[in-house]
């Protein structure tokens, strides 16, 4: 699969498939000024190495993030890939870095 520029479709890049799923998910990490935030948002999709959020506040890339989505039995830590404006949210792809725990 090619996008109309010629390059291979990002879904056709990926390691792994990725699962659509819907869930809240807490997240937590320390600002660069050190600043501890935290935010609830909504868990789009899930794969092995990493998942895509759905946050009202942007998240710096390369931003370390703890995460707990209890209703889906998965925490763990991760890595900021992208946050990227979506309607009136922001998209999120986190790298897992910390292994992923599932519960349940």
């Amino acid at each position: 699969m090619t996008s109309s520029s010629g390059t291979p479709a990002k879904k056709a890049q990926r390691r792994h498939d990725r699962s659509p799923v819907d869930g809240k998910v807490q997240l937590e990490w320390t600002a660069p000024d050190g600043t501890h935030c935290s935010v609830t948002g909504k868990c789009v999709d899930v794969s092995e190495t990493g998942m895509k959020l759905s946050v009202r506040d942007r998240i710096a890339p390369r931003t370390v993030i703890n995460f707990r989505a209890a209703g889906l039995g998965l925490h763990g830590s991760g890595s900021v890939r992208y946050c990227m404006s979506h309607k009136l949210e922001y998209r999120v792809g986190i790298e897992f870095t910390g292994g992923l725990t599932r519960k349940g």
